[in-house]
């Protein structure tokens, strides 16, 4: 039972040190990436591009796709289900909690 603790609390203290040290990592792999850059403004552009590409699919979905399968399936007004789920969106959104 202690060769199993002890291997247990060895990958816990390796996890944590990736889990410490990773952020570091990535912002070197980026840095990396920014320094062998010709022209910064072009990809400044794509990646606002890209950013804007991904909001207006998750809107499509949210707004689209989203409320005409919950009307396929219930025949209920979706609004008044978003309305009504407001409050729930807002202490998720405020707590910064996914459940």
């Amino acid at each position: 039972m202690k060769v199993i603790q002890a291997i247990n609390d060895l990958t816990m203290r390796l996890v944590e040190l990736i889990l410490w040290y990773s952020p570091v990592g990535i912002l070197f792999l980026i840095a990396g990436q920014f320094a062998g850059m010709e022209n910064i403004k072009e990809m400044m552009a794509q990646l606002g591009m890209l950013i804007v590409t991904s909001m207006v699919g998750i809107a499509i979905h949210f707004f689209i796709i989203l409320p005409a399968i919950f009307y396929a399936f219930t025949h209920r007004n979706p609004v008044i289900y978003y309305y009504n789920m407001l409050p729930a969106l807002a202490t998720a959104f405020g707590t910064d909690s996914s459940s």
